[in-house]
């Protein structure tokens, strides 16, 4: 948005038509920018009969700031990914065993290399942890199952649906519900690895 502005900006108070017509946005992105960044400048907040006003230039400084501060985190983000992607263990590092299987050795270097490997991925952003996940989907799946246990009841109401059809959704919504727990739950048991798993003993 900010190139298009051209190099330079009149310092000016605008308004939120006018400095999105200056950014060459529709006024709902720059909403939303407005919205992203808590600190976004404004000169003057809007409120009943008075209208947000904005300093161009101001504007045009803060967002240049942005776009280099968010392309150096991108340059950051971009190295930690590169760094997945070495060798962490090298095979010719260590003979193989007799038998084709991991020297404890190597298996001591593989367990490291993984642990490395998810440090990684967590400084890079890529991982969350599994607490975080499993409240996240318990609020949300328990915000669900409220909705659903009072769905039928509220559609029978609704279009005055005959009981026989409302008990009728109820247990087909209920077993669909058993379906999914039992779904998520081969989902997400860990991967078994074939063969004799590797141990560090």
């Amino acid at each position: 948005m900010v190139d298009r502005m051209g190099s330079e900006a009149q310092s000016v108070l605008v308004n939120k038509k006018e400095l999105a017509k200056r950014l060459r946005c529709s006024l709902p992105t720059l909403d939303r920018v407005i919205e992203r960044y808590p600190d976004f400048p404004i000169a003057q907040p809007g409120s009943n009969g008075r209208q947000y006003l904005f300093d161009a230039a101001v504007v045009v400084a803060y967002i240049r700031e942005q776009q280099e501060r968010e392309k150096a985190e991108a340059a950051r983000r971009d190295t930690l990914l590169d760094q997945l992607v070495l060798p962490l263990v090298a095979a010719d590092d260590q003979p193989d065993a007799p038998d084709g299987r991991l020297s404890p050795t190597q298996r001591l270097q593989l367990a490291r290399a993984h642990r490395e490997e998810r440090k990684l991925a967590s400084d890079a952003g890529l991982l969350t942890p599994t607490p975080r996940v499993q409240a996240a989907l318990a609020e949300t799946l328990g915000g669900l199952a409220r909705f659903l246990d009072g769905l039928p009841q509220t559609l029978g109401r609704r279009y005055n649906l005959p009981e026989v059809v409302v008990t009728a959704m109820k247990r087909d919504l209920d077993e669909q519900r058993r379906q999914l727990v039992t779904d998520l739950k081969k989902k997400l048991q860990p991967e078994q690895t074939h063969g004799r798993p590797d141990t560090l003993v």
